[in-house]
């Protein structure tokens, strides 16, 4: 075993005239290194950058890549005999390591491997004799350990090369076989194939570090929404000062649909039409929907302007919808969200792709401290709870998985990012704790109001706490329903009312609501769909207004339940 001809090392300190870095640097991941090499073919760069290049003792990722390339293609011997060329377009296609190492053993008439850091193959081509890395198993080693930087071994009637690719340790291996000697030229060819094979393994490295912060990212913008959603404001400050934009203090929240392969393009031109002050999210739970949180202008609270850019969104793409709501406050951004995901499908029905929630009162906001008292009395034995074991989850984590779930359903272990086994588990903790059964929708709609009526601070007084019907007999809160329910009760449109009542009745549950209609399940959902569009507000996908339509159903019928069971008040007005 003999250590291979020592290569020429080289740092090219000048950049080549005609390049200029910003372009370089605005190109997109993926096209970069493309871009350079292909600058590098040019024979008349090639030619200028030769006398414009200083070279040092090193190499390594800091150098010059362009330089580098270009230098190579000036530099080596005209009577190589192997097409530099060749290798350069090879490098840079998809799959361009494979394909150089196809055209290096093309040219040396053998195989090529290159393995990775720890010596494991990570491609080939073709793929070598099974015996062979066995029998250099030691060599590989050595180079990997850093001991040397090459070696060349003669097995019987197979030559080998082993070279590190890089000088940046630990670094990928690049492993040259055939049978036979190698031919006079192979250094050369073998040497240009580890420079440009160093190249790609360092710019696919680049990439994939660029990939890994993107997506960090993207988790931490998550977490940041996440803290909003649970009211956890000074929290989600803390995280979203490693960010930018900061966040605003009165923000109007959009829902922008469109494909899922079109979120990054269209999250950017959000984030350029903002003037760049706007708070991106890509939705965790439905990948086809972008969350935009843009600052609200005080003295132009509907935003004109910007609006007017989310139009044009829509009419630069022929399947997205843009949904709208009105300014809020930044505690108050999940009543915001929630609002702009009922405005998207209001944009569904509408010929313009586009829609603004109108102002409207939250239920929420007309109980007062008798509703805050209310909502801790349900929600007392989650607040109050320890789990008995340290690793299984608190009051505060199960209080997290039921707001989660009541909005998103099935989808809430992606919200979460958790198994949607850890999820049904934690509901069935749930379900016992506060002894309601979860399958049911009117005690969904009676968490869902506690849940949004939750201030820790307050707790029930003993003896005092008012009922829930109670609460629900107040003026203000029938005027509510009234307003909620008045497109279907004004319409006359029993049908309507027939299928919404039943479908409540069926627990939300499609299936049986078409059997108990005597229709087909994409019936009873194009009927929902259509009573969608009537109400101004999503049913069928979270966060989904079945709890405030369970209630208001409530509340004009005394004590009705959603379901239609029938007690001391009547009934709802248009019922059947």
């Amino acid at each position: 075993m003999r250590p291979l001809a020592r290569r020429r090392r080289h740092s090219w300190q000048v950049p080549p005239p005609q390049l200029r870095t910003s372009d370089l640097l605005k190109s997109q991941p993926g096209q970069r290194l493309p871009v350079i090499l292909w600058w590098c073919l040019n024979p008349r760069i090639t030619s200028a950058t030769s006398s414009a290049v200083t070279r040092t003792s090193s190499f390594g990722p800091g150098a010059s890549d362009v330089a580098l390339v270009s230098a190579m293609a000036a530099d080596r011997p005209a009577n190589s005999g192997h097409d530099l060329g060749l290798m350069l377009r090879e490098v840079t296609q998809p799959n361009g390591v494979r394909r150089l190492l196809k055209s290096l053993a093309s040219q040396v008439g053998g195989w090529a491997m290159l393995l990775d850091q720890t010596g494991e193959p990570v491609a080939a081509a073709p793929a070598p004799p099974k015996d062979l890395l066995p029998e250099i198993e030691d060599a590989i080693g050595s180079v990997v350990a850093c001991r040397r930087q090459s070696a060349s071994i003669e097995l019987g009637s197979h030559s080998v090369w082993i070279i590190a690719v890089g000088q940046v340790q630990p670094c990928p291996i690049l492993v040259v076989a055939k049978h036979g000697s190698f031919p006079a030229d192979a250094v050369g060819t073998v040497m240009d194939a580890v420079r440009l094979l160093g190249l790609r393994v360092w710019g696919d490295g680049i990439e994939r570090k660029q990939g890994e912060v993107k997506r960090a990212e993207a988790l931490t913008r998550e977490a940041v929404l996440h803290l909003l959603m649970a009211g956890h404001l000074d929290g989600a400050r803390r995280v979203a000062g490693a960010l930018r934009p900061e966040l605003p203090d009165r923000l109007r929240v959009c829902v922008v649909e469109c494909g899922a392969g079109e979120r990054d393009e269209y999250a950017d031109r959000c984030f350029e039409a903002s003037g760049r002050t706007a708070w991106i999210v890509r939705c965790p739970v439905y990948d086809q929907q972008l969350i935009v949180l843009a600052p609200a202008v005080q003295d132009r609270p509907e935003s004109a302007e910007f609006d007017a850019v989310l139009q044009e969104l829509i009419a630069s793409g022929r399947d997205v919808h843009v949904g709208v709501g009105p300014p809020v406050a930044l505690r108050d951004t999940a009543s915001g969200y929630e609002q702009a995901f009922h405005a998207v499908a209001m944009a569904k029905h509408d010929a313009t792709r586009f829609a603004t929630f109108g102002p409207a009162t939250a239920l929420s906001a007309l109980f007062g401290r008798a509703g805050q008292e209310w909502a801790a009395s349900v929600l007392e034995p989650l607040l109050d709870f320890t789990p008995e074991r340290s690793q299984d989850p608190d009051g505060d984590e199960l209080l997290s998985t039921l707001r989660s779930w009541l909005s998103f359903y099935g989808k809430a272990a992606a919200q979460l990012k958790v198994h949607r086994n850890t999820v049904s588990i934690r509901l069935r903790r749930i379900e016992r704790i506060l002894g309601r059964d979860l399958d049911d929708v009117t005690a969904q709609a009676i968490l869902d109001l506690a849940l949004r009526l939750l201030n820790r601070s307050i707790r029930p007084r003993s003896g005092q706490v008012p009922e829930l019907d109670d609460l629900l007999d107040a003026a203000p809160v029938r005027q509510w329903a009234r307003t909620l329910l008045s497109p279907v009760l004004d319409n006359d449109s029993r049908l309507a009312l027939t299928t919404l009542r039943t479908w409540l009745g069926c627990d939300a549950r499609l299936e049986e609501t078409a059997v108990a209609l005597g229709i087909s399940v994409p019936g009873a959902r194009k009927r929902l769909l259509r009573i969608e569009g009537i109400l101004g507000r999503s049913l069928l996908n979270g966060p989904s207004a079945r709890y405030d339509v369970v209630l208001a159903l409530r509340a004009l019928d005394g004590r009705v339940s959603a379901g239609g069971d029938t007690g001391a008040a009547g009934h709802v007005p248009g019922a059947p």
